[in-house]
């Protein structure tokens, strides 16, 4: 990279068990890389086992995540980067927003199935995928409205759910290639 070239960070927040080596946030982190990108991909720890069962465990998974997130983020200098980029996945989605909330950070979004909490930070995204049969944001109708409400792009998938996959492989991989075939887009048009 030369020295004129503008400096870009991506962001990955994973989700409960989805970790940045799944395919919607591997995939979004090999693209931001070709798009010149410094990929920094958050990991979460220590998190209760039940969270997925147990609306508690949930809510402590949530708070632990976000803690250890806002210290590993803590430590970078985002004044020496041109571009920030969030990419965000399920409860990743919230604490990414919860941060640029926090921190006041200006910076872009990709939320990759978002929960209903994820809007409560105002903060806005450049891009949204949902899943119409996602367990873990049920009311498609509430999601439709906050990216409306927001002015956020929002890409649906019909009985899809929260990992935006349908059981059928081939239409799970047509919507992978038309997810990636967005994102590019738009990190096309942030360049």
């Amino acid at each position: 990279m030369s020295d004129h070239s503008p400096r870009r960070l991506a962001i990955l927040f994973p989700g409960l068990g989805y970790t940045c080596d799944k395919p919607l946030l591997y995939y979004a982190g090999k693209l931001a890389e070709q798009h010149g990108y410094a990929v920094r991909r958050l990991s979460y720890a220590d998190l209760p086992a039940n969270a997925k069962k147990d609306p508690s465990a949930l809510a402590l998974a949530v708070s632990r995540a976000t803690s250890q997130s806002f210290a590993a983020l803590d430590g970078i200098d985002f004044a020496s980067y041109d571009q920030v980029l969030l990419i965000a996945k399920s409860i990743g989605t919230q604490i990414a927003c919860a941060y640029l909330a926090a921190r006041q950070l200006s910076a872009h979004a990709i939320l990759l199935t978002p929960l209903e909490e994820t809007f409560r930070f105002g903060v806005h995204a450049d891009l949204a995928f949902h899943g119409t049969s996602d367990p873990w944001a049920p009311d498609s109708e509430a999601i439709r409205r906050a990216c409306r409400e927001k002015d956020i792009p929002l890409i649906e998938f019909e009985g899809a759910n929260h990992s935006l996959e349908t059981g059928c492989v081939e239409t799970d991989v047509l919507h992978l290639r038309e997810i990636m075939q967005e994102i590019r887009h738009l990190m096309d048009h942030l360049s």
